[in-house]
């Protein structure tokens, strides 16, 4: 299938890498962080036999260029809403996963004339508890930040900071780099809980009961938050419970998108 690709004048312009096909009401879907439309080609291809399916590569991810300075969430709000303008769309169903999830629920809040119904899978947005382990790095990651302040930026800070990096970084954050190291410091010290109650569109939560990186403990809380929502939990699924049990996947999906 052939990529297409859009400009935006989205902070300082940007240029995103999309593909759309099928026909009938639009669904757009949305990938997790450090993902691309490859990951969820699996979805767009089951859509695109009954809807007009849009997907495309976040600024940072993918193909496309990563933006020019950090980002928040609201920026990948933003860019949705310009990029459904460019296509045409005034209004669209949204199948998101993870980091996805996160730019679905603030597009949802913030408009909901532009938002039909919505299929959050291992959504993120909810900040989880932290372990003993967890809140340790997190101490180390704060000494480490105020030791490199005291060196400068000469070669000793650099590897200081390197460490800090090795020993306390999640893989998404040492894999990043530049704006989008600081853009992921953005989206995930955001807590969109108080966001959801705002949220009008009729929601399917579907979530694998063995998600360590948005665990179901997550995925109850949108439930009890977002009033026309339901959760369906995947028995031994995990992050990606959506390709791994993608045949239980996509009965609940089709049949939610469906239903008129």
């Amino acid at each position: 299938m052939t990529d297409s690709w859009i400009s935006l004048p989205a902070r300082n312009d940007v240029r995103v890498r999309y593909r759309r096909a099928g026909s009938g009401q639009p669904v757009l879907i949305l990938h997790g962080w450090g993902a691309s439309i490859e990951a969820v080609r699996i979805i767009f291809d089951d859509l695109t036999t009954a809807f007009d399916a849009i997907a495309l590569d976040l600024p940072g991810h993918g193909q496309s260029p990563a933006p020019p300075d950090p980002w928040t969430v609201s920026d990948y709000r933003d860019l949705i809403v310009l990029f459904m303008d460019k296509l045409g769309v005034d209004k669209t169903s949204i199948v998101a996963h993870s980091f996805g999830g996160r730019v679905a629920i603030k597009l949802a809040a913030a408009f909901p004339q532009r938002v039909g119904k919505m299929v959050l899978t291992g959504a993120a947005g909810v900040p989880p508890r932290r372990t003993t382990g967890q809140k340790a790095r997190l101490a180390l990651a704060k000494l480490g930040k105020k030791v490199k302040g005291m060196l400068g930026e000469g070669a000793l800070a650099k590897w200081m900071e390197t460490r800090c990096v090795y020993y306390v970084a999640s893989a998404d954050y040492a894999r990043a780099s530049g704006a989008m190291r600081a853009t992921l410091v953005n989206v995930v010290g955001e807590d969109l809980s108080p966001l959801m109650p705002q949220v009008q569109s009729k929601t399917l939560l579907i979530w694998g009961s063995e998600d360590k990186d948005t665990p179901l403990s997550s995925g109850r809380v949108m439930a009890s938050l977002i009033p026309a929502s339901e959760l369906i939990v995947l028995e031994g699924g995990g992050h990606f419970a959506y390709a791994e049990q993608f045949s239980k996947f996509r009965l609940h999906m089709r049949k939610f998108l469906e239903a008129t």
